[in-house]
């Protein structure tokens, strides 16, 4: 890690150093000498920053380079019994501050709550209300079903929300195969920001939960 990298991912977050130092915990002056040279710096202060910068998207390459998430993409898929404690888990890792936004549009929401799941459910619930996760449900007309206020719940006919249960979160959407035990995860802002979008047009659509 060097001041170099530090700027550069400055740059591309499009931070000041006053942004970095209060991502980071940390005094103005301790990134300003950083990047300036000025004497020597602790291990934990360099942590501190490069962690900061990891959370809000920035990737340190092997190479020495760097870049930030949203240029990335991938594919993951967890299957199992454990398979929706495995998407929970990167929840937790890529919603790093209160008050993000979670999206689903869910086909059965019983099912949340059906053996094995209700356990891992559970744990997500006290998360969401730790980190104050501003979330939001599509839901299909007929569902009875609720654990959060009924103002998070819109309803559209089952033929709009489709047989896969989805959720998007951060730069990812993940899709859930019940039956088959199976959620694939997407990775990328590009790929997912339609997404996103859609389901917001279909929340304006959408009947509110009386």
């Amino acid at each position: 890690m060097t001041p170099a990298l530090i700027r550069a991912a400055r740059g591309l977050l499009n931070w000041q150093q006053q942004d970095l130092a209060t991502e980071a915990g940390l005094s103005l002056s301790a990134v300003n000498n950083y990047e300036r040279g000025l004497g020597k710096t602790r291990a934990a202060t360099l942590k501190a920053m490069s962690s900061a910068l990891e959370a809000s998207g920035i990737e340190f390459l092997p190479n020495g380079g760097l870049r930030h998430a949203d240029e990335t993409s991938g594919v993951q898929r967890f299957s199992g019994a454990e398979f929706i404690e495995k998407m929970n888990k990167d929840i937790y890792a890529s919603i790093r501050k209160p008050s993000q936004e979670i999206l689903t549009c869910s086909v059965d929401e019983s099912q949340w709550f059906a053996g094995d799941v209700r356990k891992t459910s559970e744990h997500y619930y006290k998360w969401r209300t730790k980190m104050m996760v501003k979330e939001l449900y599509l839901i299909a007309e007929g569902n009875a079903v609720f654990e959060s206020p009924r103002t998070h719940y819109r309803f559209l006919p089952p033929s709009l929300i489709g047989k896969i249960t989805y959720v998007i979160y951060a730069d990812r959407i993940a899709l859930i195969a019940w039956r088959k035990k199976q959620v694939f995860i997407l990775r990328g802002k590009q790929l997912v920001d339609p997404f996103r979008e859609q389901f917001k047009f279909l929340w304006r659509l959408a009947r509110q939960a009386s």
